[in-house]
């Protein structure tokens, strides 16, 4: 039987699902990182549900000893977003190495002479027969590689081609590179997809956290405020920036802002 869906139960009896990951998977740094968060948000319901059962404390007390927890619910959260945006911006960054057009050599004037040949032949072509062109290399890959060099060149022209034609051009440079380092590529993208999964992830845990700590928009939206580095991941957890920068003023307003 293929297990097609992932459950995440948590100690109160409640549980969310995701798509299964794949085996090879588990152990990547997105699903580590989701792992983490609901550990974490596992601990909360504990300790929530300990403070409220505990007949010694007041409501005021309880709602005391629960602020710090709610408060490391929270994050928890944030910090799991921190870490898929590193990871996002690790895998971007070696995305861009992969599709990076190669400078032209500084000393190569062949390369140069040659590239502003391809070009001016590009440029003298009637625009019908430039699209034919474009519509065959989308469609065929060996035409497309055929024509790899005139592709290059047009991606290194100091004059900008038309959008249209300036996108097609990029798409198969990135499609050719992609092809020429399956490997690269192929790891590439699964890593953003699992970023992508994990951030789905991350939306399920925040509705759980909201539940369990019992914050509303507004109290997060000032505990957010409150420090610059939680308020750069606002926009993660559903808030514009035009609602923060109100946030930020009423906290500085009433000197809640430690930033």
């Amino acid at each position: 039987m293929t297990i097609t869906t992932q459950a995440f139960k948590f100690s109160d009896g409640t549980s969310f699902e995701m798509p299964a990951l794949p085996t090879e998977e588990l152990t990547g740094e997105a699903s580590q990182t989701i792992l983490a968060a609901t550990e974490a948000l596992d601990d909360t319901i504990m300790k929530a549900r300990a403070i409220a059962a505990d007949e010694h404390l007041s409501a005021t007390g309880k709602t005391a000893k629960t602020e710090p927890v709610a408060s490391r619910a929270w994050e928890a959260l944030i910090e799991a977003h921190q870490k898929l945006d590193e990871q996002e911006k690790s895998v971007q960054a070696d995305d861009a190495i992969l599709l990076a057009v190669p400078d032209l050599p500084g000393n190569e004037y062949k390369e140069a002479i040659a590239d502003r040949e391809a070009r001016e032949w590009w440029r003298s072509q009637p625009a019908e027969t430039r699209a034919k062109l474009l519509r065959g290399f989308e469609e065929d890959e060996a035409t497309s590689g055929k024509y790899a060099r005139l592709q290059l060149a047009l991606l290194r022209t100091p004059i900008p081609l038309p959008d249209m034609e300036s996108g097609i051009v990029k798409s198969l440079w990135e499609r050719g590179r992609r092809l020429d380092n399956p490997a690269e590529a192929l790891r590439i993208a699964r890593v953003k997809s699992n970023i992508e999964w994990a951030r789905r992830a991350l939306g399920h845990i925040q509705g759980f956290t909201s539940r369990v700590t019992g914050w509303n928009g507004e109290r997060l939206a000032q505990y957010l405020a409150a420090d610059e580095g939680r308020t750069r991941i606002a926009g993660r957890l559903g808030f514009s920036p035009q609602q923060m920068a109100l946030e930020i003023r009423k906290s500085a307003a009433s000197g809640r802002v430690s930033r």
